[in-house]
């Protein structure tokens, strides 16, 4: 684990089995994990900080998840984002670990089918990956479509998760 302090916000970074990821904090709660396309930054020019808590409160818990022994996470966590993102959001964390939901069957929750691609867009701005469980929507027929840090992560964290295998079908929610 490596912490940078830019401002307030106090920044992490953990080697997951499905590439690296960045946890921000806000010092109470983790506001964002993605994963990071480049390799970790190059820490020699920041100052060292001591640890956060929260942070590594997170990767324990992101740890456990990678090694098939957590399944909810109980670090508190926020977003920003619109009201419909938000709803989206809420609607997303409530998909059990093991199970899935499609993108038409979310909207449908939400009100209407015709929603459907509003809730593409909003998963897809979901700022806190793994944590708030958008690879858990699938497309229809159950493809694997629409996740911000590709298909191939989607697939790898759907199969972890038991949600999908070579035998077996997608579960819906």
């Amino acid at each position: 684990m490596s912490l940078i302090r830019p401002g307030n916000k106090v920044t992490g970074f953990y080697n997951s089995p499905a590439g690296n990821l960045k946890i921000d904090s806000d010092g109470n709660h983790i506001i964002a994990v993605s994963f990071m396309n480049d390799d970790i930054p190059s820490l020699k020019d920041t100052q060292p900080v001591s640890c956060s808590e929260i942070i590594e409160k997170c990767i324990e818990e992101l740890d456990a998840y990678f090694r098939g022994k957590g399944k909810e996470f109980s670090v508190p966590f926020q977003s920003s984002g619109t009201d419909f993102q938000q709803k989206v959001w809420q609607q997303v964390k409530a998909v059990p670990y093991g199970k899935t939901i499609t993108y038409s069957a979310l909207a449908e929750r939400l009100g209407s089918v015709k929603l459907t691609r509003a809730v593409g867009q909003a998963n897809g701005k979901n700022p806190l990956a793994i944590l708030v469980p958008c690879h858990r929507v699938v497309g229809k027929n159950n493809e694997l479509q629409g996740y911000a840090w590709g298909i191939s992560r989607k697939r790898q964290m759907l199969e972890l998760e038991g949600s999908i295998s070579i035998h077996r079908q997608m579960t819906l929610f």
